[in-house]
């Protein structure tokens, strides 16, 4: 199967939709939001979403089950035995090319791609501007509900691609690498609050703030120019090719950012699996207030 590049068009896919080899997940999550940044007030139905509408031939990649049993957090990283199990039981081998999408255009699919890399799956691309532009353009929509048949799926965890808040309080006091956040700057400025009411405001100290929206357009759901996304990046006083972890609230936006510093030739960026809700949960680390 031949290597693609991190972010593949919706020509490129609807040209190869129908080869075996090419497996294609909608990577999305009940408490995310289904429009805006915040964390939904109800809970979606995903499965619902899913039978009205989906490209042909995806399962369903829910991102509240592929994730840490054993945390009150959102989507942590499951243990590397749960992720095969999961992915295998959706069809998908080892030597399959992964493609993600999402409802919302380049949104939660960027998760998605983010832990298949993780744990050793290096095939695979999102669809940049997602079901969205999928639907624009008149492109096939199934609907209803296809078991896949599972699959042997084997994983290796990649730890570089991963970071805990033990190693972000060690990156605060080394700064070997720049810690860039996600958030929107209402948030990042203290003038907007945190979604989740019990969390606080405020930010992990040393840190640049680069806005998802300067990665991904939000109005339509698609990647920005390569030149756009290293600009936006650099105005924040971001070295895009040094070694950098990003973060956000919940690990949502963080890998929006991982996706467009991977475009940009920065390979090994990594993410702060726990952000914003961790590092201000916890007792022991400093929060950086206006």
């Amino acid at each position: 199967m031949e290597q693609v590049p991190a972010a593949v068009s919706t020509n490129w896919l609807a040209a190869r939709l129908n080869e075996p080899g090419i497996k294609i997940i909608a990577s999305e999550s009940a408490t995310v939001a289904a429009t805006g940044s915040s964390l939904s007030a109800a809970a979606r139905d995903l499965r619902g979403e899913f039978e009205a509408a989906h490209i042909p031939r995806s399962a369903l990649f829910n991102l509240d089950e592929v994730s840490d049993p054993d945390t009150l957090l959102l989507m942590m990283l499951p243990s590397q035995e749960q992720f095969a199990a999961q992915v295998g039981a959706l069809g998908i081998s080892n030597d399959d090319l992964v493609i993600v999408y999402d409802s919302q255009g380049v949104r939660t699919s960027p998760r998605a791609w983010w832990m298949f890399r993780v744990f050793g799956h290096a095939n695979v691309a999102v669809l940049d501007g997602g079901l969205p532009k999928w639907k624009r353009e008149g492109r096939s929509i199934a609907s209803g509900w296809r078991a896949p048949e599972p699959l042997r799926f084997e994983g290796s965890r990649h730890d570089e691609l991963v970071m805990d808040t033990e190693q972000m309080m060690d990156v605060q006091s080394t700064r070997t690498f720049q810690v860039v956040d996600g958030r929107p700057a209402a948030r990042y400025r203290e003038t907007a609050p945190e979604p989740r009411g019990n969390i606080p405001s405020g930010r992990m100290p040393w840190l640049r703030n680069v806005p998802s929206d300067l990665v991904v357009n939000s109005s339509s759901g698609e990647l920005f120019e390569l030149d756009i996304i290293r600009a936006n990046f650099e105005a924040a006083g971001v070295d895009v090719d040094g070694p950098i972890v990003t973060t956000c609230g919940w690990g949502v936006a963080a890998c929006q950012l991982a996706l467009g510093l991977h475009l940009l030739g920065n390979r090994d960026a990594a993410v702060y699996d726990g952000s914003w809700l961790e590092w201000a949960s916890r007792t022991d680390t400093t929060i950086a207030r206006d």
